[in-house]
């Protein structure tokens, strides 16, 4: 019976040892959510009104850009919402980045007027190995009446190419 209690505390002293050490070592691992300027609101559940959308935009292309930092997916362009109540605007976006030789992280952002649009998350690393990696991203972000200057923005923390892309953008009123 001693040696079984012997075993057993042995054992828990190892699992103990263990966790610790990956907890720690998890906690030396972390990283900032997204990009400069990123922030994440607490939401609340709430209960949202029905939209209707006004209309939708859609940009495609290749060979964008490429370098670190922010670097534009699209050309900006010019988005009305005649609601007095205002709008939301809502971006679907298919990217294609990569090219690069270190495992640089990466998020795809919506910029209205200049400002970046909450909820720009880091989607994960670029390839290491100069090949390319297709992600998806969707953000809205809730306007006032008037004229707004929409663009997506893809961020690296180093260097990556954009090879292709695809962008929905969509303008409801409440």
């Amino acid at each position: 019976m001693k040696k079984l209690i012997t075993i057993a505390a042995a054992v828990a002293v190892v699992v103990a040892v263990f966790g610790a050490y990956h907890h720690v070592h998890a906690q030396g691992n972390q990283r900032p959510y997204g990009p400069p300027g990123a922030y994440f609101p607490a939401s609340t559940p709430a209960v949202r009104p029905a939209h209707t959308l006004i209309t939708s935009y859609f940009a495609s292309g290749d060979d964008a850009s490429s370098g670190s930092g922010y670097q534009p997916v699209d050309s900006a362009f010019n988005s009305n919402c005649s609601s007095v109540a205002g709008c939301t605007i809502e971006l679907d976006s298919w990217v294609t980045v990569g090219g690069g030789t270190s495992s640089d992280f990466y998020g795809i952002c919506l910029f209205v007027d200049g400002v970046q649009a909450p909820d720009c998350p880091y989607i994960g690393p670029l390839p290491s190995d100069g090949s390319f990696t297709t992600s998806s991203g969707s953000q809205t972000v809730a306007v006032g009446p008037g004229t707004h200057t929409l663009q997506t923005y893809v961020y690296t923390t180093g260097s990556g190419a954009i090879n292709f892309y695809h962008n929905n953008y969509h303008l409801y009123r409440p």
